[in-house]
């Protein structure tokens, strides 16, 4: 299995952060003045101009060095976790990493991902989703296959 190319780490950072945030491919091309499949190709690890890297960066939140390498922090200082090219299991702290990015997230967001999760049959993930939920006072739906 090869690595992922620069291009392409560059494309998964923007759908996380863009998807982290709660905006469609739609609106955030509206944001940007440009179409609606230009996202989709730069996601899907498409070239993308360094005017539009840094007017991406200003609309999502993060910095031009975060979308372009991974190494810098994101918004109020938290790393992202998932943004290593490799295949490698997550570092021993991936759960507090998910827990400061699930804090932050849209409840129709965490939702969506609960239901998901669940059909996946991945429930400690399920779980702490719901947590969150919980946290904020939320109810949750319950999937139609849960246990």
């Amino acid at each position: 299995m090869s690595l992922p190319s620069d291009r392409e780490m560059t494309g998964r950072r923007v759908r996380a952060v863009r998807r982290k945030i709660g905006l469609t491919q739609a609106q955030l091309a509206e944001k940007l003045l440009c179409s609606q499949q230009h996202i989709v190709t730069i996601e899907k690890g498409g070239a993308c101009s360094a005017r539009l890297l840094r007017d991406l960066s200003g609309v999502l939140g993060v910095s031009v060095e975060f979308l372009s390498t991974g190494r810098d922090k994101i918004g109020g200082g938290d790393d992202t976790p998932g943004a290593s090219p490799t295949d490698e299991p997550p570092s021993p702290d991936w759960k507090a990493a998910a827990c400061i990015l699930i804090a932050n997230a849209p409840e129709a967001w965490l939702q969506e991902k609960v239901n998901e999760l669940v059909a996946a049959k991945m429930f400690d993930g399920a779980q702490l989703l719901v947590e969150e939920l919980k946290k904020r006072g939320k109810p949750t739906e319950r999937p139609p296959n849960s246990k």
